[in-house]
């Protein structure tokens, strides 16, 4: 993992190897993270020298402060301690961001709130103990002070929290946006993205025993990160996009036929199954060349033999997403028993339709509204 520590989407495929050899993988930690992973315990500690911003530098003063005079016990403390280093603000958020202040006791959140201020007074007041202008009974009460501006405030929601880590590290350490998926992706899949890696040094891919290669039909699903629209010589559109996995990421390209079917129903963060072949070239990432896109829930409800009815089956949306709205109830209308929904406009100026501008009848279940909803936010 070392020798990986600035390549996250390879990392992510070796720490999912070992969660699955329940070795345990350690967030970074201000106050027993190293330079590089090391392990604790029998536990992996996720390198603080992999912190995206984080510099090595950086980690190596750090490390030399902790170890001559003991463990940050708290965040002031460790604002005190690190000034006139190479540790700046952005170095300090991305650590926030992705974990390395937990155990201190403070939520994430209280200290995106506070830190600027807190490392502001901690110069400062190094500054003033430098020049004599303040005593050591002087110091002690503004420690205290410092100490306690950090206001408890709550925690942020766990998709927030791995947003956040995604940001600074590359991958989800401490969960997965997926994870509640795990069953529903083990049965629809037929490969996954470390399966890519294993195709591309060795011309094919091992899954479930089965040998897979360039040409040949796979299933694939992950959490769409990105977007990228291609114009062609004959004025069509086209796509690219990174999808990523619990194992790592990889790339889904829509050839115009099949974007001008599905694009409408894409958006960044958006969990789908992929349909398509594999394509695998010398010299070239592995990619799949992407026949059809569904919503990871249109598989949950084929699945689910009985359908709980919720009221409430009028939605509200801006009128640029109701392609999208009009796009994800086609997958649900046939298959099952149905019942009519309603999608309503929302004006620029947040004022309502009074007339519903589509109806629909699909089948209608909690991960449906669910997943309606999040189109319609």
């Amino acid at each position: 993992m070392n020798s990986l520590v600035n390549w996250p989407e390879r990392v992510a495929v070796y720490i999912n190897e070992c969660r699955q050899m329940k070795i345990g993988i350690l967030p970074p930690d201000i106050n027993a993270g190293q330079v590089r992973f090391t392990v604790k315990e029998g536990n992996i500690v996720y390198a603080l020298g992999a912190i995206k911003n984080v510099g090595l530098r950086s980690v190596e003063q750090l490390v030399a402060i902790r170890e001559k005079g003991g463990p940050f016990s708290s965040f002031y403390d460790f604002c005190v301690r690190t000034v006139n280093t190479d540790i700046n603000k952005r170095t300090v958020e991305s650590m926030i961001k992705a974990g390395a202040f937990d155990s201190l006791g403070n939520s994430r959140r209280a200290l995106l709130f506070s830190y600027e201020e807190l490392m502001d007074n901690a110069s400062m007041s190094n500054r003033s103990r430098a020049q004599g202008q303040l005593s050591l009974f002087d110091s002690s009460d503004e420690d205290k002070l410092n100490n306690d501006a950090v206001k408890p405030l709550s925690e942020f929601e766990n998709s927030e929290l791995l947003s956040m880590e995604k940001s600074v590290l590359g991958l989800y350490l401490t969960g997965h946006p997926l994870q509640s998926y795990f069953q529903d992706l083990s049965r629809i899949c037929t490969l996954n993205s470390a399966d890519l890696y294993t195709s591309e040094e060795g011309g094919t891919a091992e899954f479930g025993g089965n040998s897979l290669k360039d040409g040949d039909e796979v299933v694939i699903a992950g959490i769409i990160t990105s977007i990228k629209k291609k114009t062609t010589k004959s004025n069509a559109v086209m796509a690219f996009l990174t999808v990523e996995d619990l194992f790592g990421s990889f790339e889904v390209i829509l050839f115009p036929k099949s974007y001008e079917k599905y694009g409408k129903l894409l958006s960044p963060d958006m969990i789908a199954v992929f349909n398509g072949r594999l394509n695998v070239r010398e010299d070239e990432e592995p990619n799949i060349y992407c026949s059809a896109v569904s919503p990871i829930d249109s598989f949950k409800v084929k699945n689910d033999t009985g359908y709980a009815r919720e009221s409430g089956k009028d939605f509200y949306v801006r009128a640029a997403k109701l392609d999208a709205v009009k796009a994800f109830c086609g997958f649900f209308s046939s298959g099952g028993k149905t019942e009519e929904i309603r999608v309503f406009t929302i004006g620029n100026d947040g004022s309502r339709s009074t007339e519903p501008a589509a109806k629909f009848n699909i089948m209608f279940s909690g991960d449906i509204k669910k997943a309606l909803e999040s189109i319609c936010n």
